[in-house]
Parts: C-alpha cells; sequence; structure tokens
C-alpha cells in the first residue's frame, strides 16, 4: 500500500499531515494508530515506494442495514 502523493502535496510537509492524524479526536483510535503505523513505514522509503500493511481496522464505513 502507499499514500497517495496528491494527499500529500496538500500539506507543506509530510509531518503536518501526520500531526493531522495523530490530533484528530474523530478517529477511532485502532484506526488512528494504523494509520499512522502506514505513515511512518511509508515516510521510511520516502513515500517512493510501497510498503506491505496487514490491516487489523476496516478504513471504510460499514454499509448500512435496512
Amino acid at each position: 500500500v502507499f499514500i497517495y502523493k496528491v494527499v500529500l502535496d496538500m500539506f507543506d510537509a509530510p509531518s503536518e499531515y501526520r500531526k493531522l492524524i495523530a490530533e484528530n479526536p474523530a478517529l477511532d483510535e485502532d484506526i488512528r494508530i494504523e494509520y499512522l503505523e502506514l505513515f511512518d513505514k511509508c515516510a521510511a522509503e520516502d513515500f517512493k515506494k510501497y510498503v506491505r500493511m496487514e490491516f487489523k481496522t476496516e478504513l471504510k464505513k460499514a454499509e448500512q442495514q435496512e
């Protein structure tokens, strides 16, 4: 997986994006932790390579039940 460059380009520095994620109270704690792990792995590759992640959280909304 990777983080799209267009997302990173919205910020002056990738660290600003990481801070936004880390300090966002609306995010589920498990998702926040996992996303920060993804961010740090991508940062270690200078955001130029895919990284391996086995996600334990669901990063999309579950379908609504009727």
